[in-house]
C-alpha cells in the first residue's frame, strides 16, 4: 500500500443547543372580496455545543500573510481572543436576526367562490444541523484527529501489518467553522387562481 489512514481519540461529543419560536399574524378583511394576512416570526436557535467542552478549531479561516492561525479548543482563553465571549463547549455565535415577515392575499372578484386569486410571501430562516458541528468542530486536534501516511506509488515505505510505523511523514487534518455563521435564508412566494367549476368542485 502507498497510503494509510486511521481515526483515533473520542468520537463522542454530546451535543446540546435549543430554540426559540415566536410568531404573531393577523387577518384583515378589507372589504368583502378582499382579505389580507400579515404575520412576523421570529427564531432563535444556539449553535450546537458540547457539554464536556470537547470542541476545537482553526482560526483564522483564511491562509493569507501574517500566517499566525492556531488550534483553539473551546472555553479557552485564546478561543475567547480570536472568536470572542461564547458560551462553553462552541466555537460559533448565534444567528440573532432572524426575522421572517410574511404577507398573503385572497381575492374575489366576482364576489362569490367562483373565482378566488390567492397569494403570499414569505422569508425563512434553516439553521444548520448538528453534523455539521460534529463534522468540523468535535473531531479535531486535540480530542479527535485522522492520522494519514502517505509514500510514493513506486516505491511503498508502508508496512502492510504496521502501516504507522514506517518512515513516512504523517498529517492531521484540522477543520474549521465561520464563528459569525448565518443561517440560510429561503424567500418563499406563491400566486394561485382558483376556479369552482360547479358547486363542490
Amino acid at each position: 500500500p502507498n497510503s494509510a489512514s486511521r481515526g483515533a481519540g473520542l468520537t463522542r461529543v454530546d451535543l446540546r443547543h435549543y430554540r426559540w419560536d415566536a410568531f404573531l399574524n393577523d387577518q384583515w378583511r378589507l372589504s368583502p372580496r378582499l382579505l389580507l394576512n400579515f404575520g412576523v416570526s421570529y427564531r432563535l436557535v444556539s449553535p450546537f455545543r458540547s457539554i464536556d467542552n470537547r470542541v476545537s478549531g482553526f482560526y483564522p479561516l483564511y491562509f493569507e500573510p501574517p500566517l499566525s492561525g492556531q488550534i483553539v479548543v473551546g472555553g479557552t482563553p485564546q478561543a475567547e481572543r480570536w472568536v470572542g465571549r461564547l458560551p462553553e463547549g462552541t466555537l460559533v455565535h448565534a444567528d440573532r436576526d432572524d426575522w421572517s415577515p410574511s404577507i398573503g392575499f385572497a381575492f374575489n372578484p366576482m364576489g362569490s367562490n367562483w373565482l378566488v386569486v390567492r397569494g403570499s410571501y414569505g422569508i425563512w430562516y434553516d439553521s444548520p444541523g448538528e453534523w455539521l458541528f460534529v463534522d468540523t468542530l468535535s473531531r479535531n486536534y486535540p480530542f479527535y484527529y485522522i492520522e494519514s501516511v502517505d509514500s510514493v506509488s513506486d516505491a511503498p515505505q508502508i508496512d502492510f501489518s504496521k502501516p504507522f510505523t514506517a518512515e513516512a511523514d504523517r498529517e492531521l487534518t484540522i477543520r474549521g467553522i465561520e464563528p459569525f455563521l448565518e443561517n440560510a435564508s429561503v424567500h418563499h412566494w406563491n400566486l394561485s387562481v382558483q376556479n369552482e367549476i360547479s358547486r363542490n368542485w
